[in-house]
């Protein structure tokens, strides 16, 4: 008569439920954490140097005009943009950060650039997408060392 084998899954699967009660518990406040720095950096992004405005050939004001080279950060004539700079919750695990077209329906400009100006992408997702999935990734080791055996 042979000897059957047993396999006992219901350890692994009961940590694996406190894992992922604790990862919801405190995956909101990662994400708001992770979106509100995304903000912070957009605007400091928007704060270049401001050019003001001088008189024209006509006599009337201009604005000032800077260089167009698509450096960080950008410059700014009025502050409309970074006053246009919005964050939002989508949902308790989405968050946006967005420029309102409404006040300043130019930022698309600004962000892709045009055939005559470089791209300005002033929210740095590219930069703040690995330093948030970082922190997820210590988070989630120590919620999986504390969730025991």
């Amino acid at each position: 008569m042979s000897q059957g084998m047993r396999v006992d899954t219901s350890r692994f699967t009961l940590k694996t439920l406190r894992v992922k009660r604790e990862v919801m518990k405190i995956a909101p406040q990662l994400v708001m954490e992770a979106a509100n720095e995304l903000h912070k950096l957009a605007n400091k992004n928007l704060s270049g140097p401001g050019y003001g405005t001088h008189s024209g050939p006509l006599g009337g004001l201009v604005a000032g005009r800077g260089p167009m080279t698509g450096k960080m950060p950008v410059p700014r004539i009025t502050g409309t943009l970074a006053g246009s700079l919005q964050i939002k919750p989508l949902s308790p695990f989405c968050w946006t950060v967005f420029a309102d077209q409404k006040r300043a329906p130019y930022a698309v400009y600004v962000y892709y650039g045009t055939k005559y100006v470089q791209p300005r992408k002033f929210i740095p997702v590219d930069i703040q997408r690995p330093k948030a999935l970082a922190k997820w990734n210590t988070v989630i080791k120590l919620i999986i060392r504390s969730a025991g055996g």
